[in-house]
């Protein structure tokens, strides 16, 4: 099978053995039973390993029970079940004597024991403003249906943001009209998580989107968990603990591969919670599985105790230290990556045609940003510190950020000569537009462009990198001098970068009709003002549609940290 052991929580169980060989003594399974909760992952412990030639186990069970891996080094997950129940393992051996051996036992499976919540749940963390919902589409129960491609479609991802969006509304002020809409949200997350002859349950979409491969029937890590929040806190509100046994139900199907309509991926890396659940790509899409984790962390901070949620959310954890790297192409994030994905799959986590271009990379920084405010990472501080850094233009999205007065990184720019400042003005540089469209240009050489940073770039007077968008090559300058401009206005110089032979970085790619070629250039020294002179020289026309400075922001990294109240 071609998954690979990558889940293990340490239930280790232990096997009467019945071999066909005449003995009274076990040979290869351990002695003693275990009984073992639904949902948790089981690691079949062998004696004598080095004298098993081949192994096979099977299962008869009243579910079907999935297997990991089978083997030496066997795997499975016990089903989800209703009530306690049986189930037996069979072990089929040869050893290296080419002697058979029959061992088998009888596991108990229980229902997991989860109370209902003694203290009102918080909200999800990602929870926001149900403004966005005047005017929403409803069907005869109130429920809230999207139009996609022009027909009227449930979406589990929608629905699980209304619900829990509605929630927090309720959970603030008691708001008894989103009270209503919550609960009738969550009833028909309750009524539509479809089980699986796995005994877990998942939420399914029924149109297709063909750019990620799927088309009916398709499974999303990122509705399963958005969902999980809200059929919690309304197990605390109805009192209705059924609402808590589907959550349950739900929860484990991140275990499970969306080939068996889990929400789930087995790589060689890792384990991945998809968005997009497709059986033939892989689309490791990021905002997705973090905004997945939020639910997960629903039921880890609520039940502690409760090692499914704990161990997920922990494998999370790990699949993100791993994955990270592959988001990262120097200047901004992917929207998704994976091992083995065709690049022309692989996509910029910028946003064409939205209000913000940054979209999607600024979700990944608060998300990364509420995530490494729980766990303790060196891998996930080090990314959001780096995408942070990265972000082309202002950062948007939260009234915290704004109210600091750090989202803007660029104060004023200013140019000696721009050829037409009414349509390719300096304010073309910032605004987060990078691969398509206007730019900033000038015939002049050399050119200076006067750039005033926010004041937290006095925090360390460091400056890193500066990053160039153009059309091509051609329209970029071969020379950088970097200068600042003293408490007087004198310049005062600091280095001199000969561009095209000392980028670190070079990406191309194509947005329509439009060209264009991103480079990052090293600078790496100290400066001692805000107020930076960058002097640009050679090529007969600079053409720059974006320019990025890259310098540490960790004073804005710690505002973005204290934003999310529901950690």
């Amino acid at each position: 099978m071609f998954f690979k052991t990558l889940i293990f929580i340490p239930f280790i169980f232990l096997i009467v053995a019945c071999s066909s060989y005449s003995n009274d003594k076990q040979l290869f399974l351990h002695e003693i039973a275990e009984t073992v909760v639904e949902g948790n992952n089981l690691k079949i412990s062998l004696y004598n390993k080095e004298k098993i030639k081949n192994i096979s186990i099977t299962t008869s069970a009243e579910k079907e029970v999935f297997f990991i891996n089978n083997g030496l080094n066997a795997e499975l997950i016990a089903p989800n079940v209703d009530k306690e129940v049986t189930f037996k393992i069979m072990a089929e051996i040869t050893d290296i004597d080419n002697i058979q051996y029959t061992e088998h036992q009888t596991i108990k499976v229980t229902p997991a024991n989860i109370r209902l919540p003694n203290v009102m749940p918080e909200p999800n963390v990602f929870s926001g403003t149900t403004k966005r919902y005047e005017g929403v589409i409803l069907d005869g129960n109130l429920v809230p249906l999207v139009n996609y491609n022009g027909e009227t479609v449930y979406h589990p991802t929608y629905i699980a943001k209304y619900a829990y969006n509605h929630y927090m509304q309720y959970y603030t002020f008691r708001d008894e009209e989103s009270l209503s809409k919550f609960l009738n949200s969550t009833n028909w997350l309750k009524n539509n998580c479809l089980y699986t002859k796995f005994g877990f349950c998942s939420f399914r979409f029924n149109f297709p989107v063909t750019s990620w491969q799927v088309s009916y029937d398709w499974t999303s890590a990122m509705a399963q968990g958005e969902a999980l929040t809200s059929l919690i806190a309304a197990s605390y509100i109805t009192k209705d603990i059924s609402y808590l046994e589907v959550a349950y139900d739900a929860l484990s199907a991140f275990q499970y591969p969306v080939e068996f309509k889990g929400v789930s991926s087995y790589g060689e890396d890792t384990i991945w919670f998809e968005e997009y659940g497709s059986e033939e790509l892989r689309s490791g899409v990021l905002n997705g599985f973090l905004f997945s984790m939020s639910g997960i962390r629903s039921f880890n901070k609520l039940y502690p105790e409760l090692l499914l949620s704990n161990f997920l959310f922990d494998t999370g954890v790990k699949a993100l230290e791993i994955r990270l790297p592959l988001m990262d192409i120097g200047f901004t994030s992917l929207y998704n990556n994976s091992p083995n994905l065709p690049d022309e799959f692989s996509y910029v986590a910028s946003a064409k045609n939205s209000a913000d271009f940054d979209a999607y990379h600024e979700v990944h920084i608060y998300q990364l940003g509420w995530l490494s405010g729980i766990v303790n990472s060196e891998i996930i501080e080090s990314y959001f510190s780096k995408f942070l850094t990265y972000d082309f233009g202002d950062l948007t999205g939260t009234t915290g950020v704004k109210d600091s007065g750090l989202g803007t990184k660029f104060i004023n720019i200013t140019a000696s000569h721009t050829i037409s400042p009414e349509t390719h003005g300096v304010n073309r540089l910032t605004d987060e537009n990078w691969t398509y469209g206007t730019y900033w240009s000038s015939s002049e050489s050399p050119v200076y462009l006067d750039i005033e940073l926010n004041k937290d770039f006095l925090d360390k007077k460091f400056l890193k990198k500066v990053v160039i968008s153009s059309m091509s090559m051609e329209t970029i300058p071969d020379v950088m001098h970097v200068y600042y401009l003293d408490e007087f206005g004198v310049e005062q110089f600091v280095a001199t970068n000969y561009i095209k032979g000392t980028y670190e970085t070079k990406w191309d790619m194509q947005t329509a009709n439009y060209p264009s070629t991103t480079i990052v250039i090293p600078v790496n020294v100290s400066v001692n003002s805000e107020n930076i002179r960058l002097y640009f020289e050679g090529g007969s026309i600079i053409a720059i549609r974006e320019l990025n400075l890259f310098y540490d922001r960790e004073t804005l990294k710690n505002v973005i940290k204290k934003i999310y109240p529901y950690r």
